[in-house]
């Protein structure tokens, strides 16, 4: 999550949860809930600047809201991955399997106002240890990869992309990569 604030919030697997500023050259990460062996996805902090979002857990996960003053977290769905709360809607849209569901939320309690409903099937998910692949933008536009368009067993090449675009296969085997990197 990277914040009108310039600050960024991460989850960091097996450690809690992560705030830096955008600004690399002004002070240290913060650790907001230090929690060893924790597995910590897809922080969110959600309106009124109080409470944070987030997915938890290895396989299954669940969804939980914890507020930054408080020790203690809160699992709202149970199993769900990749929830996002979308504020134009008062919706958490998440991810379960290869189906995407919705429900509605009040931020200001923080809790769900009513049943989770399904949206749609055929949303991409690698395996049952990885988050559903889709994002929805500040106006409320989806992407997502559909799971009929990804083979079961995706044979890929590594390649350099430089900032111009340009493409350079790397001379390794055609393997099920699933990496990226930035300099």
């Amino acid at each position: 999550y990277w914040g009108a604030d310039e600050k960024i919030i991460i989850g960091e697997m097996g450690r809690g949860i992560i705030q830096i500023s955008a600004d690399t050259s002004s002070g240290t990460p913060k650790l907001l809930f230090p929690e060893e062996g924790a597995w910590y996805f897809h922080p969110q902090l959600l309106p009124y600047k109080k409470t944070l979002l987030y997915t938890l857990g290895s396989s299954p996960r669940s969804i939980w809201t914890r507020s930054l003053e408080s020790p203690e977290g809160k699992r709202m769905i149970f199993p769900g991955n990749r929830a996002l709360y979308l504020p134009k809607t008062g919706y958490i849209i998440y991810g379960l399997e290869n189906s995407l569901y919705a429900f509605m939320f009040d931020p200001s309690k923080p809790a769900p106002t009513g049943a989770s409903v399904p949206l749609f099937e055929g949303v991409y998910r690698y395996s049952s240890f990885l988050s559903s692949q889709f994002d929805v933008s500040e106006t409320g536009t989806l992407i997502y990869a559909p799971s009929s368009a990804v083979n079961s067993s995706p044979k890929r090449a590594l390649v350099w992309v430089d900032r111009d675009g340009n493409e350079e296969q790397l001379s390794v085997d055609y393997r099920e990569y699933n990496q990226w990197a930035s300099p």
